[in-house]
């Protein structure tokens, strides 16, 4: 937009007006984030309870419980909260930028370019809210996951919030991310390290187990402030393969808050290990 100092004032009040409307995306998407997911259908209530048996023999085996559908439903509900993250971000820098216009334009230097500055301000506070506000959508993706174990009849008890997982074979941005290829709950029991995820329940024998290690994030902005996933290496079977699964926290929103969690849920394995 060309402007002349003229109608400086007007243009102050388009972009304050701006700024108002992302203001208001931002405000009913945070508000979105803080929706739990709708509850459970009950007609599906009772279906797939014996995927709660757990398998010492074959800790993968209660994924051929898991139902086409309820694998397809997570792939797109976890897409939809990237999308919403994806929003709030750009929304956020929106109004940083319209702000920064309606504020400059009576007072700046016309031959400093206040557009440039503005959409650069914006531009970066937006990817510092990504880089830092890492998973606004945290709240739904848990309601989900509590849904899809509680239909298997496993115990609300043992689902911690404090041990509030993504779970994924994979040590990426696309796999262990914000949005992880399975969400869930880790608990500890003597015999076992067990997974309640929103796919199936994973058991790993403590007696199989052959390293609990940190592994480099790839391809996530959690990584620029250090974030490490968590490594489980264990036999298939006495003899057998090597399985590996990387665990992050889900129990926080925020990069750094991720991070130690992550850092604080790897010395309580590492220990009980």
């Amino acid at each position: 937009m060309m402007v002349d100092g003229n109608n400086t004032s007007s243009d102050a009040v388009y972009f304050g007006a701006c700024a108002l409307g992302s203001l208001a995306v931002f405000a009913v998407t945070v508000l979105a984030t803080r929706r739990p997911h709708g509850t459970a259908d009950p007609k599906r209530a009772s279906r797939d309870t014996t995927a709660a048996a757990l398998d010492f023999e074959n800790p993968y085996a209660s994924l051929e419980l898991a139902s086409n559908d309820d694998v397809s439903a997570w792939r797109e509900f976890r897409w939809s909260c990237r999308l919403m993250g994806m929003l709030l971000h750009i929304s956020l820098g929106c109004v940083v930028c319209f702000l920064s216009l309606a504020i400059l334009l009576p007072v700046w230097p016309w031959e400093h370019d206040p557009f440039g500055f503005s959409l650069l301000f914006g531009i970066l506070v937006g990817l510092a809210c990504q880089a830092v506000w890492e998973a606004p959508t945290r709240i739904r993706a848990l309601s989900f996951a509590r849904q899809a174990v509680a239909r298997r009849g496993v115990d609300p008890a043992d689902l911690d919030d404090r041990y509030a997982i993504g779970v994924s074979e994979v040590c990426t941005g696309e796999g262990i991310g914000s949005g992880s290829d399975m969400i869930g709950f880790l608990r500890l029991t003597p015999e076992a390290c067990v997974l309640h995820t929103n796919v199936s329940d994973i058991l790993i024998p403590r007696c199989r187990i052959s390293s609990v290690d940190r592994a480099r994030l790839r391809g996530d902005t959690m990584a620029w402030v250090g974030v490490k996933v968590i490594a489980v290496t264990w036999h298939d079977e006495p003899g057998g393969g090597m399985q590996t699964l990387y665990l992050l926290s889900h129990a926080a929103e925020t990069s750094f808050g991720i991070k130690a969690r992550t850092n604080r849920l790897y010395a309580e394995i590492d220990a009980w290990w």
